[in-house]
This record gives structure tokens, sequence and C-alpha cells, in this order.
């Protein structure tokens, strides 16, 4: 997929676990968002950090193809999920702030590269 200089609506989340073992549980388990979110029409992408300077701080990165298709996802169906998750991840967290900007969500992905294996 083409990723250079294409404007895709970035949605960033922060969350906050208990310690650094609880937050890789938590991406794991964050498998049931990712699962649940590509099956809807433009959905590009997941990606997952883990921030060592801040042990239990987890941060995910969603690329969508549009805004329209980011929040076309009907809200029955986020609550259905976020029961699902909550339901399989034992441990308490917090939700973090949103990096993206809500009003105009300002980060687009712009370029995308990885370094092929010789």
């Amino acid at each position: 997929m083409e990723f250079y200089n294409k404007h895709y609506p970035v949605e960033y989340l922060i969350f906050y676990c208990r310690n650094e073992e609880e937050a890789k549980k938590y991406i794991e388990t964050n498998e049931i968002w990712t699962k649940a979110l590509s099956k809807y029409k433009g959905f590009v992408s997941t990606t997952s950090y883990l921030n060592t300077n801040n042990p239990g701080e987890v941060h995910i990165v969603i690329i969508w193809e549009t805004l329209e298709d980011w929040l076309s996802i009907p809200k029955e169906d986020l609550i259905r999920i976020s029961e699902e998750f909550d339901k399989a991840f034992p441990y308490p967290y917090k939700n973090g702030p949103r990096l993206h900007n809500e009003n105009n969500f300002g980060y687009h992905k712009v370029l995308h590269y990885e370094v092929d294996e010789k």
C-alpha cells in the first residue's frame, strides 16, 4: 500500500496500566479491537507502542482511509467492542489523552518507511 503524501486520519490514543507486564498484556488483548475495527470500511492499520521511560504507558495509533469511515462506526458497536475488551483484560487501566485533535483530526500519515531485511 502506498502511504507517501496520503492524508489518512490518525487516531492516537494513550492508556496507562500499572506496570510494563500489564501493559504488554493490554497490547495483546487489544487484538480484540484490531480484529473488530479491521472489519469496518476504511480501516488501514494499527500500531502499538510501549513507553519504556514510563512503564505501563501504552500508545496506540490507528490509521483510517477517511474521517468519514472512522466516524461511521456505530456507537453501539464501539460499546460492544469495549465491553468485550474489558471482559478479556482483567487488570485496571486508565484512558489517557487522545493526541489527535478532536476538532480537526490534525495528525495525518504522510510517509511510511520500512527497511527490508537483507
